[in-house]
């Protein structure tokens, strides 16, 4: 299972990254390294934080508009007018932070187990 992490707070991509290790994960931090990842490989889930260095995941997606079968964001700005805009766009779930790592595990977990429609 091949994992995008979108995540610009150092602190907290070690925590996921830790929480995810039996997993296929790869990193990274900012809107243009997302979509240079995103145009290289594919990958089952995209778990992407909403604001990050260089812009919002939004730019991300805009230009993946379905990037994996499964996307999962993390927003501590679930209130951000941007934010609920993309969610409606977009329809992705998401956590708002800050949240206990088990229950990122949780939702990954669930989705590994949806079966992925063709």
């Amino acid at each position: 299972m091949r994992i995008l992490l979108i995540e610009d707070n150092p602190e907290l991509r070690k925590i996921y990254l830790l929480t995810l290790d039996d997993y296929e994960v790869t990193s990274a931090t900012t809107v243009a390294e997302a979509k240079f990842m995103l145009g290289r490989r594919q990958f089952d889930i995209v778990l992407s934080d909403f604001n990050l260095t260089d812009g919002t995941s939004a730019k991300v997606f805009e230009q993946f508009p379905c990037p994996a079968p499964h996307v999962l964001l993390m927003t501590g700005a679930s209130d951000d007018p941007q934010f609920q805009e993309m969610i409606s766009r977009f329809g992705f779930p998401f956590l708002a932070k800050p949240f206990p790592p088990s229950v990122l595990r949780q939702r990954i977990e669930e989705m590994v187990a949806q079966p992925v429609l063709a």
